[in-house]
């Protein structure tokens, strides 16, 4: 009831949404169980409350144009430069804002075209497949960055040896969308896109699964569902 009354942060006239508040509560109740196992709270039981799971927008092909439009490399600073790159990769791999940040320069083979992916939301690592296309960019970006093999990919402006904070790498995406003229800016949107693409090329529901490092077919499904 609390967070049915709680707007979301800055927008005090909009509410939070029924999937948000069911995933809050569903946190809630795997600590309270926590409590209830170790005798500090009287076991009881409740459901998690409905909620309407909406189809998620993606970025049109209009935008994508528009954000992959390379800057002019004699008059922009890096991080206009960097954060192409960034959309760039997210595009290509469809990886978690979480994963792209703690992705190093020594991750990336070239030679094998693969890319070691270490912070994964099951926990479990792996190698995904880099395109050409991805290959060119980033061996490009490389160039510019220079950099240990040991630093972080995507870095500071200032210290390329400071890797770019969650929260700065999703303002650096937000407002490199606000000057390309596209309203859209959660990184997430990136993953959406990357998997309704891959379907929409003939792409297999296990490959994808794969490559998107989920441990089953669940979530998967839902980026089917959207396509209907």
């Amino acid at each position: 009831m609390y967070l049915r009354e709680k707007p979301k942060q800055n927008k005090e006239n909009d509410l939070l949404e029924e999937q948000t508040i069911a995933t809050y509560v569903r946190s809630l109740r795997v600590i309270l169980y926590f409590f209830m196992e170790k005798g500090y709270l009287k076991p009881f039981s409740f459901k998690l409350p409905m909620a309407t799971k909406k189809v998620k927008k993606t970025y049109t092909v209009d935008e994508i144009e528009k954000l992959l439009e390379k800057p002019n490399m004699k008059t922009c600073r890096f991080s206009e430069y960097r954060n192409w790159v960034i959309e760039n990769y997210l595009l290509a791999t469809g990886n978690r804002i979480s994963t792209v940040r703690d992705i190093k320069i020594e991750d990336l083979d070239f030679e094998t075209e693969t890319i070691m992916l270490r912070t994964v939301k099951n926990k479990t690592q792996y190698k995904m497949p880099m395109s050409k296309q991805l290959k060119k960019v980033l061996i490009e970006y490389l160039i510019h960055r220079k950099g240990e093999s040991n630093e972080f990919l995507f870095c500071s402006e200032r210290d390329g040896k400071r890797p770019l904070s969650r929260s700065g790498l999703q303002k650096a995406i937000a407002d490199y969308n606000n000057r390309r003229g596209v309203s859209k800016t959660s990184a997430h949107i990136f993953r959406h896109f990357f998997a309704n693409h891959y379907l929409r090329k003939g792409g297999q529901q296990l490959s994808l699964q794969s490559l998107l490092g989920h441990k089953t077919l669940t979530m998967v499904r839902e980026y089917v569902d959207m396509l209907r």
